[in-house]
């Protein structure tokens, strides 16, 4: 309950982007100013959870949603915890809790296998899990201003497997990271690219085209997602090969 209104993001505040994007007045601020407008309601939230984020990012680490999807929902159901319930709540049987560093490392080499979650994952879940004492303290002395978030990213980004990525999206959603966008992203620099000048691009030219919003550049990224443009799609959509029986 403590953490309950910075989960819902109440502690997130887009004051000074409404501010910038009012003082620099062109076309595109003009547009993402009008798309806040129609949704005033959304916020970053922050869970606070830091370890439990660096292990869903790594989950996703180049790989399609649906593997991802797959290995955390297996991971649950076969070694979390079932949810505390109480006489005035019952929760649904199927709900769990993320698992602790000890549960993590106590995973079968095989299992993650069967879990459809590759090598090189699974041994940079067990390095958070080595190192999870010193990432809760971290996470917990970390403030979400920018500053403090990008030096946290930094240190992060030390462990073997774990890179700009990775904690670009685990401190977005632990810390409400306003500023850091998911650099290396399959998708997004190609997203931004076409959404603020119809053109694909790559990492360096989305930096480059949101620079402008620095310190609120994954807020802008948010507001672009909720304007409701939609890149164009190339070829066929990519199919995994599950090997989870070989």
């Amino acid at each position: 309950m403590e953490r309950a209104s910075a989960m819902l993001g109440a502690q997130d505040d887009w004051w000074e982007l409404e501010l910038l994007l009012d003082a620099l007045g062109d076309r595109l601020s003009t547009t993402l100013a009008q798309v806040r407008r129609q949704h005033p309601g959304v916020r970053l939230p922050a869970t606070g959870a830091l370890l439990d984020q660096m292990v869903t990012a790594t989950l996703e680490q180049k790989v399609t949603h649906r593997e991802a999807r797959h290995g955390w929902r297996q991971l649950l159901r076969r070694h979390g915890d079932p949810a505390p319930a109480s006489a005035e709540l019952r929760t649904p049987d199927w709900l769990r809790l993320p698992l602790t560093a000890g549960q993590l490392r106590r995973v079968p080499s095989w299992q993650w296998h069967k879990m459809w979650v590759q090598p090189p994952l699974s041994k940079t879940i067990l390095r958070l899990a080595d190192r999870a004492r010193s990432i809760h303290r971290l996470g917990s002395s970390t403030p979400v201003e920018t500053s403090s978030v990008r030096a946290l990213a930094q240190q992060l980004q030390t462990i073997p497997g774990v890179g700009p990525w990775t904690t670009a999206e685990a401190l977005q959603r632990s810390h409400g990271s306003a500023d850091l966008p998911a650099v290396g992203d399959y998708h997004l620099a190609h997203f931004v690219g076409e959404a603020l000048t119809g053109k694909r691009t790559d990492d360096a030219g989305m930096l480059e085209l949101l620079e402008p919003f620095r310190p609120h550049r994954q807020r802008v990224i948010r507001l672009l997602k909720l304007s409701g443009f939609r890149s164009q799609r190339f070829g066929p959509r990519l199919e995994p090969a599950d090997h989870r029986t070989r």
